[in-house]
């Protein structure tokens, strides 16, 4: 198996309450593509980029910071 096929298998079992869901691939030439979850507010680097992510505030920040500590087991 190619590389980008055991990414897939990875995340089609991957399940975590910080990662979007990860339903499957679409693998029909020349359409290639990977099917998730809906994020009603976009892309997290959309968000991070956008004039929204300036309103955040050091609570919002830290407890982001903290989710991700958290889970870096």
């Amino acid at each position: 198996m190619c590389k980008p096929f055991d990414r897939a298998e990875i995340l089609s079992v991957l399940s975590h309450r910080n990662i979007i869901q990860f339903y499957g691939v679409i693998l029909e030439p020349p359409n290639y593509g990977i099917v998730t979850e809906y994020a009603s507010l976009g892309s997290l680097y959309d968000y991070i980029n956008s004039n929204r992510s300036e309103e955040m505030d050091m609570d919002h920040i830290m407890t982001w910071a903290t989710d991700v500590a958290k889970d870096q087991k």
